[in-house]
């Protein structure tokens, strides 16, 4: 895949899609460097380690259906770092947990979760699936703008009885996005149930962020960088950058991609237009806090993920991962640990609040789902995720399609982010490899006049 030897490129943004884009660049033998403004790599596909405890900073959840992230793993060499993991999905209902291996047809069938009439009618949304699993979905979601004309809860309303609302489509939305299905696009929703339905997990016992160090440690990555501008010009593209304490730097490239949430473009990159400015700056983030904490004793729960309900029996607390059940070598022996997620408006509320005061209302909250556990909690600890998981309103999709019509593919600034498709590390991948494809051919091309 060599071919670009010589051509500097530098990446701004450490999370996965601007290492992935690093990765796939050098591999066609570019010149690269990654300029990060945290002190470490991954952005929110991060691992915290805290007394024998690995928390996933804010992704947690990977499936085998993420076959683009599988091949990249492969390619890097990190295959040994990847397990199986358990694939057990608990819903609650009036007081008890229905149990599924997944989120396939026949589980479902299989349910008492459901009523018949209920599992009957999904049969023509799980068609309806079928029609968004489209590959190039994972990196450019505006191909499917037009059907994006509706809700995820209008679609269910059309098309479905209020107990798969409430127990199946308003609590995924709730999980994957951190809003309700009124707040979600019916594409995107179909998009991401289509990767979640009938897939198994997979994850590492070193922590969600096995992919982006492992990335990180075959690329000359500068951490703690502030990028301070981005320039195009007609031989090529000036980025000025610093760390704290030292003099501004001025570094010349060949191409560069910005990687970093979509609000931060418009600051580093001053020669957008009107327009591109708008868009990026209206994407809306969720912010999260995520709330995990340490067991001296395993709760007797076997599933790996908890769904909770949604519609009128929505509460604050959406969703608990059991890492303890996720990977091996999480959680120190005989351990358990269980991470909290939380609808929007609780997050904003107690965003400014000490972490002991979040921590006790989240333990409460969970005892509700999980009896008897609040006497073994031996570990604590908050993350406040800003920018967390973008949020696209229905009919975003044309705003996104007028947004990637502007740029062009030969230009020498190229951008990656979860904001092309729906917000998930496996789309914020796949942008990273088409902003590394897009120059790779630009370059080329170059190389070829010459």
């Amino acid at each position: 895949m060599s071919g670009l030897t010589g051509e500097r490129v530098i990446v701004v943004g450490a999370g996965i899609a601007g290492l992935t884009a690093a990765f796939r660049l050098k591999q066609r033998g570019c010149d690269v460097t990654v300029l990060e403004r945290n002190d470490h790599v991954g952005g929110r596909m991060s691992t915290v380690r805290r007394g024998g405890y690995l928390i996933d900073f804010a992704a947690s959840i990977l499936p085998t259906s993420y076959t683009q992230m599988a091949a990249l793993v492969a390619d890097a060499g990190l295959s040994s770092q990847v397990q199986p993991t358990n694939d057990l999905i608990g819903v609650l209902r009036d007081g008890q947990i229905h149990r599924l291996h997944g989120l396939g047809p026949m589980e479902v069938v299989k349910t008492r979760l459901l009523g018949m009439r209920s599992k009957l009618s999904l049969a023509r949304a799980f068609l309806d699936v079928r029609g968004y699993r489209n590959p190039a979905y994972w990196q450019d979601l505006s191909l499917a703008y037009s059907s994006d004309t509706e809700s995820a809860a209008e679609y269910a309303m059309r098309m479905l009885p209020g107990e798969v609302i409430d127990y199946l489509v308003d609590p995924l939305c709730r999980d994957l996005f951190l809003a309700g299905a009124d707040e979600v696009s019916k594409v995107d929703f179909l998009f991401l149930l289509g990767a979640m339905m009938g897939t198994s997990f997979f994850n590492s016992s070193r922590g969600i962020s096995f992919l982006a160090e492992g990335l990180a440690a075959q690329l000359d990555v500068r951490t703690s960088a502030t990028v301070k501008a981005v320039a195009e010009r007609p031989t090529g593209v000036t980025v000025e950058w610093a760390r704290d304490g030292e003099a501004a730097q001025v570094e010349h490239a060949s191409a560069v991609v910005v990687a970093v949430p979509a609000p931060h473009v418009p600051g580093i990159c001053p020669q957008l237009s009107r327009e591109q400015i708008g868009f990026l700056s209206s994407v809306c983030y969720a912010k999260s806090l995520v709330v995990s904490f340490g067991l001296a004793r395993r709760p007797a729960e076997p599933a790996m993920w908890l769904h909770l309900p949604g519609g009128k029996k929505a509460t604050d607390l959406i969703c608990l991962i059991l890492e303890h059940n996720k990977a091996p070598g999480r959680v120190p022996e005989g351990h358990g640990m269980v991470t909290t997620y939380w609808v929007q408006n609780w997050s904003r509320s107690r965003w400014n609040d000490d972490d002991e005061q979040i921590g006790k209302a989240a333990v409460a909250a969970a005892e509700a789902v999980l009896p008897d556990i609040s006497d073994d909690v031996d570990m604590m600890y908050v993350r406040r995720v800003d920018p967390g998981v973008a949020v696209r309103p229905v009919g975003g999709l044309r705003a996104l399609r007028d947004f990637v019509s502007s740029f062009s593919p030969s230009s020498r600034v190229q951008l990656a982010g979860d904001y092309f498709s729906s917000s998930c590390t496996n789309a914020s991948l796949c942008s990273g490899e088409a902003a590394a494809a897009n120059i790779a051919a630009r370059l080329a091309g170059k190389s070829a006049a010459a």
